[in-house]
């Protein structure tokens, strides 16, 4: 299972930092207040007003300092969630929106919608470098449909394991384009965490967005 840190976040860190700051250039305000006040000239004294904005001033920059501290540990709590979520999903076979899939042991699952009937539905595979190493006609009935590769090229030639990715084109009967969404199934192997907090699923190497998936079902393959 991959399994990215569950640490502080970069903005707590930087929150805690922004406040021993600004707790040290309080403390030296107050030093040259107090000295200012004892030195102070007595027939020009020093305004209230002056250092009273520099009070409202830090207590501005405080609450601002807190309100991301807040923040980060509000991140921080969502992402562990998105975490806990994760784990319940590996072992799980998924379909999620996406075009790309890894062929393994001569397989590899796809899905596609049809927003409308179409009078003719081509399905192309392609390998990792752009070229087309298979291709077959589709189902043209409006709806939800499923497209097992077993790996073979048009001439019956097996393809090396790895990425693949499928294109649908349906045509209606004016031979005109029509809406087509791909997916792919898979089960869950594991999970990672990005630079930015987001978590993926892994399909053998494949980053899913949780937010991607658009079903879950029990792996009964084994």
């Amino acid at each position: 299972m991959e399994l990215g840190g569950i640490g502080t976040s970069t903005a707590g860190l930087q929150a805690g930092g922004s406040a021993a700051a600004l707790a040290e250039n309080f403390d030296d305000f107050l030093t040259l207040l107090t000295a200012q006040m004892q030195y102070q000239d007595p027939l020009s004294p020093l305004e209230a007003n002056e250092f009273t904005s520099q009070l409202v001033q830090f207590s501005a920059v405080e609450q601002a300092i807190n309100t991301n501290g807040n923040l980060a540990k509000l991140i921080d709590l969502q992402r562990a969630g998105q975490i806990a979520t994760a784990v319940d999903f590996i072992g799980t076979k998924i379909e999620a929106f996406g075009n790309t899939n890894v062929l393994a042991d001569g397989s590899a699952t796809f899905s596609y919608g049809l927003g409308e009937n179409a009078n003719t539905t081509q399905i192309s595979i392609f390998n990792e470098v752009g070229q087309v190493v298979f291709s077959t006609t589709g189902e043209t009935a409006a709806g939800h449909h499923t497209y097992s590769w077993d790996g073979n090229d048009n001439n019956g030639i097996a393809q090396p394991d790895g990425k693949y990715s499928i294109v649908v084109t349906s045509l209606n009967e004016n031979g005109e384009p029509i809406g087509v969404e791909t997916g792919v199934i898979g089960t869950v192997t594991g999970f990672e965490t990005t630079a930015d907090g987001s978590v993926l699923l892994s399909l053998n190497g494949i980053g899913v967005p949780i937010g991607d998936i658009v079903s879950v079902s029990p792996d009964t393959s084994e």
